[in-house]
């Protein structure tokens, strides 16, 4: 590690930036972001308690990720007993994802006083069209006490003295957002900004008609690939989308990863040559669009019968030649015939067989049902619908379990052939109905599971 330091002096106070920081080690040139720098005219005192915004860039392009980190800034000698957010930034005009950064306190200098440093909020962003965006403040309550102890430290704890609370808000931040270069963007442009990776797993080249032809495409980088839409791998007549999946997943270190599984059916008999799929992205450190090319390789699907419409000169039957030529769209079509022509002469296709038997099949089961329902007992709908929609009472008990010994209510239930469970919990529903009937002096109706009304429905 080469540590060089740069004492600089601002002559005029306002913005002041630092730009082309460029390293060269060992044939390799790397690029450092702008500095933005805000000169005053005097020295500014600084807070105890204070809350800012701090950006991984101030200009970008459009679609190129911004991070944006929140940090809760304390001095050394206020203890901290609490932090709490009144208010999130909205960033309404940004595409926004939320991150969760698991980070402790950080011993930092700020204007010549050291602090600790606690990171409250981290958002990235990616703003769709250029101009000037604003990144929104957050507000938040610190409670802290007037006297500092030895359990101060690093992060929150037990502490001593006046307990005290302040309401802070970071100052506003604004970003700019350049516009893409049009006049140098490719046709296949993704839209996505940043570094990024493509691969693409094809799971084979020979298939038979109406087998899955399938491809996985993976992209990984910096770009927002929620907006990222996947076009079309193949586009050929003979051979069908049938099926596209995406699946996202982002990243710790602010990238994302987006898998999009593809199913294609091919439908006719094809031979493809040599197919490849072109990704392309805009590099926002070298201003250039990177296309990265996707070989799929060749496609063959055998065994497929064309479905597309040919043009047909015979437009109705003729004969030439001894030979009887039928227009396609009368041949397939169905019209009643005799049973046979003559002895051992079968006249119906297979198709028009099948079709004929699944149409006696449905009639059968419909006058099989027809006649179960016109058979049930009349009064069986009325009391189960009646148990299942509004409760079980006397009448509906004494209706159900009766016998022809002269036995009591509970005696027919014990003697029913139910499960034992479904006995106690009727008999308990015996209890809770007569305890009802002395406190109230009516009928009352209590609900039973699906599981008794089953069994209940089984004994009659």
């Amino acid at each position: 590690t080469y540590t060089i330091t740069y004492d600089l002096i601002a002559s005029n106070p306002g913005s002041a930036y630092i730009r082309s920081i460029f390293v060269e080690a060992n044939g390799q040139k790397y690029r450092h972001k702008t500095i933005q720098l805000n000169v005053l005219k005097t020295s500014k005192s600084t807070s105890k308690i204070f809350v800012q915004a701090e950006t991984s860039k101030n200009e970008v392009y459009a679609g190129e990720s911004i991070v944006v980190r929140y940090y809760v800034y304390t001095r050394n000698d206020v203890p901290v007993t609490g932090l709490d957010i009144k208010k999130f930034p909205k960033l309404d005009m940004f595409l926004k994802r939320f991150h969760q950064e698991q980070q402790g306190p950080q011993r930092v200098r700020f204007r010549g006083e050291m602090y600790l440093r606690r990171i409250m909020y981290t958002a990235q962003l990616y703003a769709r069209d250029p101009g000037v965006y604003k990144i929104d403040p957050i507000t938040m309550i610190v409670k802290y006490t007037n006297r500092s102890n030895s359990f101060g430290g690093f992060g929150l704890g037990l502490q001593f003295g006046n307990p005290m609370s302040t309401t802070v808000i970071s100052q506003p931040l604004e970003i700019n957002v350049l516009p893409l270069p049009t006049d140098r963007m490719p046709k296949n442009f993704s839209g996505l900004v940043g570094k990024h990776k493509a691969k693409l797993k094809v799971n084979k080249n020979r298939f038979i008609a109406n087998e899955p032809i399938e491809f996985t495409l993976s992209i990984e980088g910096d770009g927002a690939m929620e907006l990222y839409e996947a076009p079309a791998l193949i586009n050929n007549a003979a051979i069908e989308e049938f099926e596209k999946n995406s699946d996202l997943a982002i990243n710790a270190n602010f990238t994302a990863l987006k898998k999009v599984s593809y199913t294609y059916l091919g439908r006719e008999s094809v031979d493809l040559q040599k197919q490849s799929f072109e990704f392309s992205y805009f590099d926002p450190e070298t201003k250039e669009f990177i296309t990265i090319d996707l070989p799929i390789g060749d496609i063959k699907v055998a065994g497929g019968v064309t479905n597309r419409k040919k043009t047909s000169k015979l437009e109705s039957s003729v004969k030439k030649d001894n030979i009887l030529v039928e227009n396609p769209s009368q041949q397939d079509s169905f019209v009643f015939k005799p049973l046979v022509k003559s002895l051992n002469t079968f006249l119906y296709t297979i198709n028009e067989i099948f079709y004929s038997l699944l149409i006696l099949l449905f009639v059968a089961i419909f006058l099989l049902f027809y006649k179960a329902l016109k058979d049930r007992k009349p009064n069986e709908k009325s009391i189960y619908e009646d148990l299942a929609s509004h409760g079980i009472n006397f009448h509906h008990l004494h209706k159900i379990f009766r016998s022809e010994n002269d036995y009591s209510l509970k005696a027919n239930i014990r003697n029913a052939n139910l499960s034992e469970s479904t006995k106690e919990h009727l008999l308990e529903v015996v209890e809770q109905l007569q305890s009802q009937y002395r406190e109230s002096g009516e009928q009352q109706k209590i609900k039973l599971g699906r599981k008794y009304l089953k069994e209940i429905k089984n004994i009659s």
